[in-house]
């Protein structure tokens, strides 16, 4: 019967390393989220300018900073005093580590602002996934044939399954606050639950909605380039002004057509 125990000798230093790591990468697949639900929006809404805005250059810069802008915060919990998070192997959660028995309170500060900072974030990358879902559906009553807007759809649908969960959890960790309350112990261990079901999803998503993924998987290789060789300025400023005539393609320049021509 004892082995059927979870083991629950865990040191302090190591539960409070399980959560910094752990809620490290949380918190970067949070601002991550809103990064690539606003890639889907503009590429989406304004076509035209997703090029040059979301250059090879940009995205560079924004996963670097994706990854940099967390660690400021997860710092505060070490920097200001008596706010430092682990995990607890009883309550199967990450809980407040009191720094003494004698305080009152039982979270953490920089805890509730970093958990209130992610729940922000992710609530900007549903609204963008509203936007863009609204987009969607105007563009698909008007006929206007978009270059590339299939791919386009199935990226933000795996971008609104992957914030739909990344929320329900957030709302969960918001309301939890990293307490130890014997009345929120079942909301706590969904929670964590509901975290790591999370952070599952965010990988199993790009497999579901990316054959180029699974081709990675698989050893297959595919040509992905797009169909037209046109530019796609071009194509969508055509498509808008006669969305029924299709996309516009160009013949190659020779003898037989000039003289035709002439």
């Amino acid at each position: 019967m004892e082995l059927m125990l979870q083991y629950n000798f865990f040191s302090p230093p190591f539960g409070i390393a399980a959560f910094t790591i752990g809620y490290y990468f949380t918190l970067q697949a949070c601002v991550m989220h809103q990064v690539v639900s606003a890639n889907r929006m503009l590429a989406v809404c304004i076509p035209l300018k997703y090029r040059s805005v979301f250059s090879k250059r940009n995205i560079t810069y924004l996963i670097i900073l994706c990854w940099v802008e967390v660690i400021p915060i997860m710092a505060s919990y070490f920097v200001f005093p008596c706010n430092e998070i682990g995990y607890s192997p009883t309550l199967y959660e990450y809980v407040f580590v009191k720094c003494d028995p004698n305080i009152e309170r039982d979270f953490s500060w920089s805890g509730t602002v970093a958990n209130r900072f992610c729940f922000v974030v992710c609530f900007a990358a549903m609204f963008c996934d509203v936007v863009t879902l609204v987009k969607i559906i105007l563009i698909k009553r008007s006929g206007i044939q978009q270059k590339n807007f299939s791919r386009d759809v199935r990226f933000f649908g795996q971008t609104s399954v992957q914030n739909l969960t990344m929320m329900v959890a957030l709302t969960l960790v918001v309301l939890v606050n990293n307490s130890t309350t014997e009345d929120g112990l079942i909301l706590q261990i969904f929670a964590f639950c509901t975290l790591i079901l999370t952070q599952l999803n965010n990988a199993l998503a790009l497999i579901l909605f990316n054959p180029e993924v699974r081709d990675r998987f698989i050893g297959k290789k595919r040509d992905y380039s797009d169909k037209y060789n046109t530019n796609i300025a071009t194509n969508s400023v055509c498509n808008r002004i006669a969305p029924n005539r299709g996309p516009l393609t160009f013949e190659p320049l020779n003898n037989d057509n000039m003289s035709k021509s002439s």
